[in-house]
């Protein structure tokens, strides 16, 4: 009975005890461990529980696994049962791989874990990889895209942006390079800084003398 208790365990993640309660696995999350750069594996952690579940399709389990009656199945279901809630004292019932199930001190029954050995929980390494032509979905507004169509678009806009300002550079060159030849046949070449344009002075009123 112990081994098909385990057998059903492992395969639905819990199992009914009759009227002595369950037990439910439960698995911890894989855990990332940056600095051994490795990845703990997912721990089991099986639970006992004072609830009742339905135990119809354990029995048919049972009787199914040892290709006995429904009824016979059902008895042995209702002694293992009974077993669990007569533990008192040290007296233990241990589920080979499961765990061990005894009377706590308040009389009241009890589960203890096995611990599994780090050996059957092996980490892996773990390191981070930056995949170059990796691509998954996204968002953009209301539209969903791949990033690999999102990196191309704004690839070929960035040429094109590129192409825009290569070309207004050399407008300007040319531009300032035209200014620069009219103003020299202008007004010549000089190393003086400041604006040689002439300018005409007023006419001073019948008020002022102008210098000799």
């Amino acid at each position: 009975m112990e081994q098909r208790l385990a057998e059903f365990l492992m395969l639905k993640k819990y199992c009914p005890l009759g009227k002595a309660g369950s037990l439910v696995i439960s698995n911890t999350p894989a855990s990332f461990l940056p600095a051994e750069k490795k990845m703990a594996a997912p721990i089991v952690n099986v639970q006992f529980s004072s609830s009742s579940l339905n135990e119809d399709e354990f029995i048919e389990f049972i009787s199914h696994r040892d290709a006995c009656s429904r009824e016979s199945a059902g008895q042995v279901f209702a002694n293992f049962s009974r077993s669990l809630l007569s533990l008192s004292g040290t007296a233990e019932l241990t589920v080979p791989g499961i765990g061990r199930f005894f009377a706590g001190p308040s009389g009241a029954l009890q589960f203890r874990q096995q611990s599994i050995p780090d050996a059957f929980r092996p980490s892996v390494p773990a390191e981070k990889v930056i995949r170059a032509n990796s691509s998954h979905a996204v968002l953009v507004g209301e539209k969903e895209t791949t990033s690999s169509v999102m990196a191309e678009q704004l690839q070929k806009n960035g040429q094109k942006t590129s192409s825009v300002y290569r070309y207004a550079s050399w407008m300007l060159a040319i531009l300032s390079s035209g200014l620069i030849i009219w103003y020299v046949s202008q007004y010549g070449f000089s190393s003086r800084f400041g604006n040689r344009m002439p300018f005409k002075t007023a006419v001073p009123g019948p008020g002022y003398q102008t210098s000799q």
